[in-house]
């Protein structure tokens, strides 16, 4: 989780709102763009939405709308299973573990901030 978290440019609990296939100018491939909402923001600037792209690959997560998960993301709002994204069951025992290990970052780092409702 270390090297994840200082490797990315944001760190967010976040809600997956939609999703969408588009050309990828910089690989002439096809790439997924995520819009989300985000549910707690741990590093990076704190907005309330946003959005990442995710490659056709094997470290793809293959998101869902709807899921919560956590998002490593990294320079040009990429994301990737292997760069530590992944989704998260925040009521379960490993889900608030998770989330009570990123707060913990956060507060080290000086960057307090606060949970958003999400509907």
């Amino acid at each position: 989780m270390d090297k994840w978290y200082s490797d990315s440019i944001e760190v967010a609990h976040v809600k997956i709102v939609g999703t969408s296939l588009e050309n990828d100018p910089e690989r002439d491939k096809e790439r997924v763009r995520i819009k989300y909402q985000v549910i707690e923001q741990f590093k990076g600037d704190d907005s309330e939405t946003g959005h990442v792209y995710e490659g056709l690959h094997n470290c793809a997560l293959g998101v869902r709308t709807g899921a919560k998960y956590i998002f490593y993301i990294r320079e040009h709002r990429l994301i990737s299973r292997c760069g530590g994204s992944q989704m998260i069951y925040d009521w379960t025992d490993k889900g608030k573990l998770i989330l009570e290990q990123l707060r913990d970052k956060e507060l080290n780092k000086g960057q307090q901030r606060t949970a958003k409702p999400v509907t």
